[in-house]
């Protein structure tokens, strides 16, 4: 069953052909006929009369008990996906509607991939127009596909509903006053091979000067105690069936194989706010960092995100901790779909105030920016001082910035988009991708 997302009244067009005082009109008629012995003018009268009441009444029931719902194939896909959007009319009423139209919003970001539907341009979006009639009980459903064209987060409608009699005298309107329905479309995810997984660079060493530690979660035995073992280890229930030893004996566990990657994606992509944006730049720079974050996942990293870009009091967050539960990868992609070009805070200023918690000791940073700002910078070396290892990912227009003590690897030449149609249908998803020249990545 579809949701019914149109419940405001139905509310009659002022605009109508046929007015209220010509309808008084046609009984001043109908009256000065009769008065006059004229049966003609007087039946003539009364039968426009009798038409324009029914027409009216017609308009006025010919959206009541009519829903209007939309249907997703999908509420979550990833730029340059198709999902199959349905429009759904369901007339409950033994009255038939001569005709309806459906005036339905959708967002820019969002294109019609079909070519089925009348579609007008309209501010931050396009105006969908469909008409067609339901009989009486009738379910009818329309069906297109959509395709997402930029990443976001994207609300449908709001809808309206146009309908009348059936001679298009009077006219009802019924509008929707806001939509619950949502699409979150992610960024591109492209391979990135260059990445050497797992940990030996960028994305950090598997051998660490510390050593491993024991991962409670990763039991392997039990042994008996040695002389320096926590009495924490100590398994009692072993130790109670060995008795006759008179020994103790302790739990033994794997060591952590855990390793932190956490990225930190620059929304900025000039020196100075006052200089703009480039939006090319802000695109290659969130396809970069989701790219990285899917390449560390799939590594067995724990992945975490801190972006400057993602608005507050939004569907996503800025600041995202490393962790492994289900749905985590995801919901990194989804903030990474929110990131705006004016960025709020700073990066660095962002990861002082409220990404501490999200960049455990060891872990490895990523630093993706198409525009290198001094204090983010300066921020990212003093990680790199404290024993965090750094990689600094650019994709802007220029050269890199050559930056002492600072690991700069030009890739933005891997996320560029070609934008010659003449690629072959069927070709690799990916080879939309303009491969770098030269030895950009170092």
């Amino acid at each position: 069953m579809y949701p019914v997302i149109v419940r405001a009244p139905p509310r009659i067009n002022d605009g109508a052909a046929i007015s209220d005082l010509f309808a008084l009109l046609l009984v001043i008629v109908v009256i000065v006929g009769a008065a006059l012995g004229e049966p003609l003018i007087a039946a003539v009268g009364a039968l426009v009369f009798v038409v324009t009441i029914a027409a009216r009444l017609w308009a006025r029931l010919s959206l009541e008990e009519v829903s209007y719902g939309r249907e997703l194939s999908a509420d979550h896909l990833f730029q340059g996906d198709e999902i199959k959007l349905s429009l759904a009319l369901e007339n409950n009423k033994p009255l038939p509607v001569p005709w309806v139209r459906v005036r339905d919003f959708l967002p820019l970001g969002l294109q019609d991939a079909s070519g089925t539907i009348t579609e007008r341009p309209f501010l931050g979006g396009s105006e969908i127009t469909e008409t067609t009639s339901l009989g009486r009980y009738e379910r009818v459903r329309i069906n297109f596909r959509v395709l997402a064209a930029n990443r976001g987060f994207y609300r449908l409608g709001p809808a309206k509903l146009e309908s009348g009699d059936l001679f298009g005298m009077f006219g009802s309107i019924r509008e929707e006053p806001q939509s619950s329905q949502t699409i979150t479309v992610y960024p591109k995810v492209v391979p990135v091979p260059w990445l050497n997984l797992p940990a030996a660079r960028p994305i950090g060493d598997s051998r660490t000067p510390t050593g491993l530690l024991d991962d409670p979660s990763r039991p392997s035995g039990i042994r008996e105690y040695r002389p320096g073992d926590p009495l924490r280890s100590v398994d009692w229930k072993a130790t109670a069936r060995h008795t006759s030893e008179e020994k103790l004996f302790v739990r033994t566990f794997d060591p952590s194989v855990s390793h932190y990657a956490v990225v930190l994606l620059e929304a900025a992509t000039t020196d100075k706010p006052w200089e703009g944006y480039h939006a090319d730049v802000l695109e290659r720079a969130v396809t970069c960092a989701a790219s990285v974050a899917v390449r560390a996942s799939d590594a067995g990293h724990r992945v975490g995100l801190i972006a400057n870009g993602v608005p507050p009091h939004n569907e996503g967050s800025a600041v995202i901790p490393p962790a492994t539960s289900p749905g985590h990868l995801l919901a990194i992609l989804k903030s990474l779909a929110m990131v705006k070009p004016m960025a709020i805070k700073s990066l660095d200023e962002l990861a002082r105030n409220h990404g501490q918690g999200a960049m455990p000791p060891g872990a490895t940073i990523i630093y993706v920016a198409g525009a290198f700002r001094p204090g983010a910078v300066e921020y990212v070396l003093g990680l790199s001082r404290r024993g965090y290892r750094v990689q600094s990912l650019y994709v802007g227009d220029d050269d890199p910035p050559q930056i002492p003590n600072l690991n700069v690897m030009s890739v933005g030449a891997y996320f560029v988009e070609e934008t010659d149609e003449s690629s072959p249908a069927g070709a690799d998803p990916h080879s939309q991708f303009r491969r770098p020249t030269g030895n950009s990545v170092g």
